[in-house]
């Protein structure tokens, strides 16, 4: 746990691993230790969205989500659903033109780990086949 004394504001590692899939100067290195004090949960569900998203603004969200991926157990929690939706379909909800090639190797990797094409734009589908 971390420990604000000015703000009396604690973190957990869950807290520091969002943090760091928000922040693109977050080094791969950093990240990858801050991962591994986490334990799987949702939290890495949110994490692996979290980097995503943010591929557009960090030439790095994908070398994390790899690293985030090749965890034990990782798989399992990334490819849960939240709020009724799959990976794919939260990270087709904010699908643009200028974010296309970014989200797609990710959308290529939940694939893989066999979450559901469904509601997928076939022009995403067109980029993953």
């Amino acid at each position: 746990m971390f420990h604000d004394a000015e703000n009396a504001c604690e973190l957990s590692w869950n807290d520091v691993l969002m943090m760091a899939c928000t922040e693109a100067s977050t080094n791969l290195d950093v990240f990858a230790c801050v991962v591994r004090m986490t334990e799987p949960s949702i939290v890495w569900t949110f994490a692996a969205l979290c980097l995503a998203s943010h591929a557009m603004v960090d030439s790095y969200a994908y070398d994390k989500f790899i690293t985030l991926r090749n965890m034990p157990d990782a798989a399992a929690w990334i490819v849960k659903s939240t709020r009724g939706r799959t990976p794919i379909e939260c990270l087709c909800e904010r699908l643009t033109y200028e974010n296309l090639t970014y989200i797609s190797p990710f959308v290529r990797d939940f694939i893989e780990l066999g979450v559901s094409t469904a509601n997928m734009p076939s022009i995403m589908s067109a980029l993953c086949q």
